[in-house]
C-alpha cells in the first residue's frame, strides 16, 4: 500500500446542472438527481493538509473542474453557461474533499491525457 501525495475532490451534479443538461436536446439522454446517487467524478488535487486549505484548493481548481463536468455531458462550449464563476459552481455542484489517498494496487499508475 502506498500513500499518494494528493488529496481528492469528489464532485456530484446538483439540480441546476441537471436542468441545464436535460434542456440541451429534446430527444437526448436525461439525468435525474436519483441517477447513481453514489456516482461522483473524482479529481486528484494538491495535498490538503488542513481543513482551512480546502477553499484555497477549490478556488485554484474549480474552473477546470466546472469546464470538465460540462464537457463530460456536452462538448459544444457555445451551449455552456456564460457565467462559470465560483458562486455558480457552488450552486451547480456538491463537492467534498478527502486529504488521505492510499493506493492499494501493486502496479504503477497509467497516465493518459484527456480533453476537457
Amino acid at each position: 500500500m502506498f500513500m499518494i501525495n494528493r488529496s481528492v475532490i469528489m464532485v456530484k451534479p446538483k439540480a441546476p446542472y441537471i436542468e441545464w443538461a436535460n434542456g440541451l436536446e429534446e430527444d437526448g439522454p436525461k439525468l435525474s438527481l436519483s441517477d447513481s446517487p453514489r456516482e461522483r467524478t473524482i479529481y486528484l488535487v494538491d495535498e490538503i493538509e488542513f481543513t482551512r486549505d480546502f477553499d484555497k484548493v477549490i478556488d485554484k481548481h474549480f474552473s477546470k473542474i466546472f469546464e470538465h463536468e460540462l464537457y463530460l455531458w456536452h462538448i459544444a462550449e457555445e451551449d455552456w453557461p456564460q457565467d462559470r464563476g465560483r458562486d455558480v459552481f457552488n450552486k451547480w455542484f456538491e463537492f467534498e474533499s478527502h486529504s488521505l489517498v492510499l493506493d492499494l494496487c501493486d502496479y504503477a499508475f497509467e497516465v493518459e491525457e484527456i480533453a476537457g
